[in-house]
């Protein structure tokens, strides 16, 4: 299944307001590119889309990515969603292993009790970025 069919299998099984779930063309087809960029398969393209939906951050955190580095152009939306993407799909190219390795990932990547999380949200990453990927049919 290509990654546009798994995004519209994830809206159409979703229940919810395509309006609210759905990406933007611009935000998949930026989201598609890094993917072919990074020779990702179907399973690391899912987690990409999971983790924008999860994190779902405005323009220097689209996918909650806080280096100062990747966060740089958040007054440039389009530099900045694609620079996003970028150091996300580096993550999930150099850290995940796949499904079967998600718990170890989310350690990395929403670390609980972390410095940049004060409020403590890291601990609903996991099972929103499993939410996503299940109706991706990932899981």
């Amino acid at each position: 299944m290509g990654n546009t069919d798994a995004l519209m299998n994830y809206l159409n099984r979703s229940g919810a307001d395509i309006q609210k779930i759905s990406f933007s063309d611009q935000e998949l087809a930026v989201m598609n590119r890094v993917a072919d960029m990074y020779g990702f398969n179907e399973d690391q393209t899912n987690l990409l889309y999971a983790i924008r939906k999860a994190e779902n951050g405005r323009p220097g955190r689209e996918f909650g990515v806080l280096s100062p580095e990747a966060m740089r152009f958040e007054n440039n939306p389009q530099q900045s969603f694609y620079t996003q993407a970028q150091w996300a799909a580096g993550t999930i190219k150099k850290h995940y292993a796949g499904t079967k390795d998600l718990d170890a990932f989310s350690k990395r990547w929403a670390p609980l009790k972390a410095a940049n999380d004060p409020t403590g949200l890291n601990k609903n990453w996991l099972s929103n970025v499993k939410f996503h990927l299940s109706m991706l049919g990932g899981l």
